[in-house]
């Protein structure tokens, strides 16, 4: 069974100074990062998916999952997964295109703002600190899904982990399901007493 790894980084070329997100990568998976998402917004679609593959190919070695951000296009001719958030592809089409087996990484809120949300980027100062920017654009849209929402999304998804995150977002990972019966998680089930825990 997959589950999420403790620390989840992000390739991104403006934080890290490099323009290459297979030497970031290389760098991550030296220091012990397992699951890794290629996150570019400018690169046309040959480049990203050369880019895609060769980290893909150094995260074999330390048995990485490695995620492309949006693309599910991407993911499914890079044999890697996707990270979708909810303004993103449809579930319907994420779905259709993922291949049997492949990863999703999905991001819920779990509860709507008490105020116009502006968009924020966050930056590591130091091994101590991290600062959060405002980003110039419009307020956030933010719909809130109930769990019943998402497994009708996801229908044939299965539900591999599930995590709250102290900003009140759910994170899923999913996995399509293939011809052999998967171990899943179902949202709606009967409620039992669990240790509460907390991911920042």
């Amino acid at each position: 069974m997959r589950h999420l790894p403790p620390v989840y980084a992000i390739t991104d070329r403006a934080a890290s100074g490099i323009d290459d997100h297979a030497e970031i990568a290389r760098r991550l998976f030296r220091v012990g990062i397992r699951l890794l998402q290629v996150r570019e917004k400018e690169w046309q679609d040959g480049r990203l998916l050369s880019s895609v593959e060769s980290v893909g190919q150094l995260g074999r070695p330390h048995r990485a999952s490695i995620l492309v951000d949006d693309r599910v296009d991407i993911a499914r001719v890079a044999g890697v997964g996707v990270h979708l958030g909810e303004e993103d592809l449809p579930a319907a089409e994420a779905r259709r295109i993922l291949k049997p087996g492949g990863l999703l990484l999905g991001y819920f809120h779990a509860r709507r703002p008490e105020g116009p949300e502006t968009p924020r980027r966050y930056r590591i100062l130091d091994e101590g600190r991290v600062a959060c920017d405002r980003q110039p654009g419009p307020p956030l849209r933010r719909h809130v899904y109930q769990n019943r929402d998402i497994e009708k999304m996801f229908m044939g998804m299965s539900i591999v982990e599930l995590y709250f995150l102290k900003n009140a977002t759910r994170e899923l990972l999913m996995e399509k399901k293939t011809g052999r019966p998967p171990v899943t998680r179902a949202l709606v089930r009967q409620a039992t007493p669990r240790p509460k825990f907390t991911i920042e």
